[in-house]
């Protein structure tokens, strides 16, 4: 890929993810985040089959989630170090851990493409929507094999296609499909991957054996109004508040109430109803 491409694609992600407007939303939602996304992580974690004291590297891992989960799994003897590019994300991961009692869990800032691991580190590389993210996948993966020791494994989760009813579909693709300029669908995004088939490329390419994907569509009701929901994604979501930033303020209502359209009857009272399409993609190093 070329250099200046990809030095353009780390910036932004820098700017979306690290900030701590991003990591001070996401600690503010993850309650709600943690229970909608419930399901999610589960079929991670099972993919995963994390075993007691496994070493296990958690990239991209935002407010808590997978590594606390992992975390729990692998106790008493294992780990599982969390990274991610925001020192504020992780200072919120290491508050929810005290909060929920886990212990087995360290954090580390850094950057998928450098990892500051040495060679034949860990069992277990992990992550839940974050390789769509890497700058550079390649260079990653790369890094990625380089820690694994000999027959470890990796589980990645990404999004899958943003049918009616989903998270992406009834919510985001309303302000999306009216963006003037459309995401580069090979650069940094939630849908990157979403095309079966396209990260087990990836995988296969870096070398990995034994790859295996699953597609799934999980229920991830968020325990709130359309109304908290949209917010919700609004304030988390950097790529997506900075896309529909970009909008016209006529197309900026017409979006919001298309979604407003497509979530109020997924709403029950008590939670919005969304489904979560998701793809894992396991494989042995």
């Amino acid at each position: 890929m070329d250099t200046s491409k990809v030095a353009e694609f780390k910036q932004r992600v820098e700017k979306e993810w690290a900030g701590d407007d991003t990591a001070t939303a996401w600690q503010k939602y993850y309650p709600q985040m943690r229970e909608q996304l419930a399901q999610v992580t589960a079929a991670l974690v099972a993919a995963a089959s994390p075993r007691e004291g496994s070493s296990i590297l958690d990239l991209a891992s935002g407010a808590g989630e997978p590594s606390l989960s992992l975390a729990r799994r692998v106790a008493p003897t294992g780990k599982v170090t969390a990274t991610d590019l925001s020192h504020g994300m992780l200072a919120a991961l290491s508050a929810n851990a005290k909060a929920e009692g886990v212990t087995n869990i360290d954090t580390k800032q850094c950057d998928a493409h450098g990892l500051p691991f040495p060679d034949a580190s860990f069992d277990l590389v992990t992550s839940r929507f974050g390789v769509m993210f890497f700058a550079e996948v390649d260079r990653a993966f790369v890094e990625i094999r380089r820690v694994l020791k000999p027959g470890g494994r990796i589980a990645f989760l990404v999004w899958g296609a943003p049918a009616p009813g989903t998270y992406f579909g009834a919510a985001a693709v309303p302000y999306l499909r009216r963006l003037a300029v459309k995401p580069d669908p090979d650069g940094p995004g939630p849908m990157r991957f979403a095309e079966p088939g396209k990260l087990v490329h990836v995988v296969e390419a870096a070398g990995f054996r034994d790859v295996q994907q699953k597609s799934l569509t999980l229920g991830a009701p968020y325990p709130g109004s359309p109304e908290l929901l949209l917010a919700s994604i609004m304030e988390t979501a950097a790529p997506f508040r900075n896309a529909v930033a970009t909008l016209s303020e006529d197309d900026r209502i017409a979006a919001e109430r298309e979604a407003y359209e497509n979530l109020r009857p997924l709403y029950d009272g008590t939670f919005t109803n969304v489904a979560a399409p998701v793809l894992i993609v396991t494989g042995v190093s």
